[in-house]
């Protein structure tokens, strides 16, 4: 894994999900985020027809901001080309699917980034956040790395998620 490519895993109400920093930017996989929501054991196929009725919908410049990022399986831990997304397109794409676990979510993804701004604003907070990595075992240049992406995050979108 590349420094300026942090894979992390998520959870949401028992299930993961995957998303990547890059250059600053927290990217999260779509296919994940649309198993999460719909239950759809063909989440794949689910995201394939939803990128058409996107564009049927006019929102094509949401599928211009979708992104490839090599992340690891699942299934076997090889690494994989996934289409990605930021937090405001993941959140404009949620419109389009029809599902009662998709309002919990959105609301979870933002009480997420409403969270890391408050901690943003506490240096006791980001030395919190470098404890808990120590402690996870992160290199002390992951954990710089991690803290830049956030802030980068919040300074780019107005919000980090952590």
């Amino acid at each position: 894994m590349a420094d300026d490519n942090l894979n992390t895993l998520v959870m949401f109400e028992g299930k993961q999900f995957r998303r990547a920093w890059l250059d600053g930017v927290c990217y999260y996989c779509i296919v994940d985020i649309i198993e999460i929501v719909t239950d759809s054991p063909q989440a794949r196929v689910y995201w394939s027809q939803l990128k058409g009725r996107l564009k049927s919908e006019g929102f094509a410049a949401t599928k211009e901001n979708i992104i490839r990022i090599k992340l690891p399986s699942f299934k076997d831990g090889k690494l994989y080309e996934m289409e990605c997304c930021t937090r405001s397109n993941l959140l404009r794409i949620l419109l389009s699917v029809p599902s009662p676990k998709v309002e919990p979510f959105r609301a979870w993804l933002v009480q997420l980034a409403e969270e890391a701004i408050e901690g943003a604003k506490e240096p006791a907070a980001v030395e919190r956040l470098r404890a808990k990595y120590r402690a996870l075992g992160r290199s002390e240049r992951w954990i710089q790395t991690r803290i830049d992406a956030d802030a980068a995050g919040s300074i780019q979108s107005g919000t980090a998620i952590q």
